[in-house]
């Protein structure tokens, strides 16, 4: 349930596409080096094939890096890390504390200021407790008890998995 409220509503993967070569374009434009901030492993790659797809090279931090060899190694090739890349791609772990976003930058996931996630969000959850209609739901991470009072709301039986755990009642 990490993203178990309704206020987590994410653009489809396009519009979510569509966006972020619209900000690079933009920050470019300006004469300044966009910099995205994603996880190092996975939504980074994820950024940097859409980099790839529109022309864009990218400047990357050594633990990206490191994961793209891995990627590479199975056969996902990125041809656009170079040095002096026009994107730069970072991962979460930085020295800029997350309060001084500047307009040249982006934090990309579900909670950054470009939502692109590999979690459902709330809507998409609810779609796939409604196509698998189970007889017990246990919610687990983020917003567990909301999203539990939620389902109980839908009229489904549902508990946050810490709540089950801690009176000791058997799955």
């Amino acid at each position: 349930a990490t993203y178990g409220l309704p206020m987590y509503n994410f653009p489809t993967p396009k519009e979510a596409e569509k966006k972020l070569i619209a900000f690079v374009e933009e920050v470019l434009d300006r004469k300044k080096v966009p910099t995205l901030y994603a996880n190092q492993m996975g939504k980074a790659q994820e950024l940097l094939k859409i980099l790839d797809i529109h022309g864009y090279s990218a400047r990357v931090s050594n633990g990206i890096r490191k994961v793209a060899k891995v990627y590479e190694k199975f056969g996902v090739k990125f041809n656009n890390i170079e040095e002096d890349g026009e994107v730069v791609v970072r991962g979460f772990k930085t020295k800029k504390p997350f309060d001084a976003i500047h307009p040249s930058e982006l934090f990309v996931s579900g909670f950054g200021n470009l939502k692109l996630s590999n979690h459902a969000d709330f809507w998409e959850l609810v779609k796939i407790i409604e196509k698998v209609s189970p007889e017990k739901i246990y919610t687990r991470y983020g917003h567990a008890r909301e999203f539990a009072q939620i389902l109980r709301g839908l009229g489904y039986d549902a508990r946050p998995l810490e709540e089950v755990l801690f009176f000791g009642e058997l799955i």
